[in-house]
């Protein structure tokens, strides 16, 4: 199921983002994964509160474990 989900992002994609995730967030160890977010479409994982509000959708562990508590086949849909 979740094995089935992971795509590998080559460094060239992520490096297209890489201005754009720059000028999102000031702290410089999350450009790379902010690009990658932005390189898939994906949303970030992250209890980080400073990556909230900006233009990557970030969710915090406790709202995934209350998704997934709430509907076991939710997690497929995420």
């Amino acid at each position: 199921m979740l094995l089935g989900r992971i795509r590998l992002v080559s460094d060239d994609e992520v490096m297209l983002y890489f201005a754009a995730a720059q000028s999102l967030v000031d702290d410089r160890k999350d450009v790379p994964f902010v690009a990658c977010a932005l390189a898939v479409g994906a949303d970030l994982w992250s209890n980080d509160r400073h990556l909230k509000g900006i233009r990557v959708k970030n969710r915090v562990t406790k709202e995934l474990m209350e998704k997934m508590q709430k509907s076991p086949t939710s997690a497929e849909h995420m």
